[in-house]
């Protein structure tokens, strides 16, 4: 009863936007983090509220928003960096216009989701102000779609300690292409970062990168960050109640030598249509990216580790359990003072409410 009067006053309170004919929903996500290492005991609860909206005044012309607000409690013990300490924030998930003159070619400007790329080991789910340029062929077949970024990169949890305007104005430049069916998906980009500022790298030293300097003012990363990312993702049926889901990405800088410039990553889920089973391997070398930028859940730069999965759907709630057990790859490198084996355990429920 009390999950239908919450309904009934959200509906009410977003009532004068369905009228504009806006379509929006409600992610809600509830659960919880258990993180150990050598230097970070971290154990949270939190509730996640991902508000998202679409809204279409014209034909060529489309408006996409969202909203994070993400509460967490708990504790943290943590000897270097405060990245698991708990927090309440506010964040633009995105929020974009895209301009289509035709069905095959798209604009789009202003705060663009990286997770859209599905590349973890190089870039999590921030937004990024910039713009994106797409191109859209289309059949019975196959749908090929030919893209271009460029990009600002921020980071919602440290704006208040970035850089000086000495700093020059940090950018990235990303495109390539992706191709997708029904079972397949095919996505080949380049990247290149530029200007990144100091208080960037020096938060990265304590994720994995290698880094010049010691302070916030005066740290510099040692490579620069120019390469591609490769990824493959099959989908295949097995009887009538499983499907096969595998995959696997190789990510690469340019501007590193050997040993320090390659991510890798494998997995495999079995999905029984209701609950499923998933496993993935990955590796993600010192300096294959700017930590600071990719996924926390893989533990950044210069580690290698098992993720094991569980997930499903009871009564239109999503759940997933996830391990990750994680070790430094390279032990003689400088930022490894700040790394050890890591083990997380993390659960979280879902559901989405969809918006009258």
């Amino acid at each position: 009863m009390k999950e239908w009067i919450l309904y009934l006053l959200i509906a009410l309170l977003f009532s004068p936007l369905a009228a504009l004919g806006v379509e929006h929903h409600i992610d809600t996500t509830w659960g919880g983090l258990s993180l150990s290492d050598a230097q970070n005991k971290s154990r949270l609860m939190q509730a996640t509220f991902l508000y998202q909206a679409e809204y279409s005044p014209s034909t060529p012309l489309t408006f996409y928003s969202g909203l994070l607000f993400n509460a967490q409690t708990g504790s943290n013990n943590a000897e270097f960096i405060d990245e698991y300490i708990p927090k309440q924030t506010w964040a633009i998930h995105q929020a974009v216009m895209t301009y289509r003159p035709t069905s095959f070619l798209s604009f789009s400007l202003g705060a663009l989701n990286q997770g859209q790329w599905q590349a973890p080991l190089l870039l999590g789910n921030q937004a990024f102000a910039g713009a994106q340029e797409e191109l859209h062929i289309k059949n019975d077949y196959m749908d090929l779609n030919l893209f271009l970024q460029q990009s600002i990169p921020t980071n919602q949890t440290l704006l208040s300690r970035l850089d000086s305007s000495e700093d020059g104005t940090p950018s990235l430049l990303l495109g390539g292409l992706r191709l997708t069916n029904k079972s397949l998906l095919i996505q080949g980009m380049f990247f290149s970062f530029n200007e990144l500022g100091s208080s960037v790298a020096h938060y990265s030293r304590f994720m994995g990168n290698s880094i010049l300097g010691t302070t916030t003012s005066n740290s510099r990363f040692l490579y620069g960050h120019q390469g591609f990312h490769a990824l493959v993702k099959t989908q295949f049926p097995i009887g009538q109640f499983m499907d096969l889901k595998t995959g696997w990405a190789f990510l690469h800088n340019n501007k590193t030598p050997d040993k320090r410039s390659d991510g890798y990553r494998i997995f495999v889920d079995f999905d029984f249509k209701g609950f499923g089973l998933g496993t993935e391997y990955f590796l993600n070398e010192s300096d294959s990216a700017p930590s600071f930028y990719n996924l926390g859940t893989y533990g950044h730069n210069n580690v290698q580790g098992l993720i094991a999965r569980l997930f499903g759907t009871i009564n239109q709630m999503d759940y997933e359990f996830i391990i990750v057990r994680s070790q430094v790859i390279d032990q003689n490198v400088a930022q490894a003072l700040y790394q050890s084996e890591r083990t997380s355990f993390q659960f979280n429920i879902s559901r989405r409410f969809v918006l009258p």
